[in-house]
């Protein structure tokens, strides 16, 4: 397990799954230098609310820091959103697929996981395409990919990343 340090640093993220909802579905933690996510023996750790934070380190065998934990998000990966653009639209404007294809990647490997051939590689060409340039369209007629393939190949990193974590839940003080 990895310890802490105050010179660690600690980086709040949300994943937003639900439609219809603004706020992110779960919140996890990214540690050190290289902004790991955190780990309970291999799962990820997901809580809905910041005052589980110490609660997640310590499953995480991460000591609480004397410096305060972060309780603004740093990151919101909106796969909501990612998929309807994914889905029916030709260009995104705010970075959302790159933004959370990233964050999916490095979650899937952290814990064990190996994206399928047919979705990893039409998947990292597509970030890569989507670093440089905001046009979804360009990309699947430059490459002659069908948007349902992506599609189901984030849906199955969703499912790896889900089937994988450990969801903290709040206290119900009793």
């Amino acid at each position: 397990m990895t310890a802490l340090t105050v010179t660690s640093k600690l980086s709040l993220v949300g994943l937003r799954l639900d439609p219809d909802s603004t706020e992110p579905t779960f919140l996890t933690l990214l540690h050190g230098k290289s902004l790991d996510p955190i780990l309970a023996d291999g799962q990820l750790v997901f809580f809905p609310t910041t005052d589980l934070i110490p609660k997640a380190l310590s499953l995480a065998g991460i000591a609480t820091p004397s410096e305060p934990t972060p309780v603004e998000l740093d990151l919101v990966a909106d796969f909501s959103t990612l998929l309807y653009l994914l889905a029916k639209q030709d260009k995104d404007e705010r970075s959302v697929l790159v933004n959370g294809l990233n964050l999916l990647f490095d979650l899937v490997t952290v814990c064990g996981g190996t994206i399928p051939e047919q979705y990893r590689s039409p998947l990292y060409a597509l970030t890569d395409h989507m670093t440089f340039s905001p046009s979804i369209a360009a990309f699947l007629i430059g490459l002659k990919v069908e948007r349902s393939l992506l599609v189901d190949g984030v849906l199955w990193c969703l499912g790896w990343v889900v089937s994988h974590a450990r969801y903290l839940k709040p206290s119900t003080g009793r």
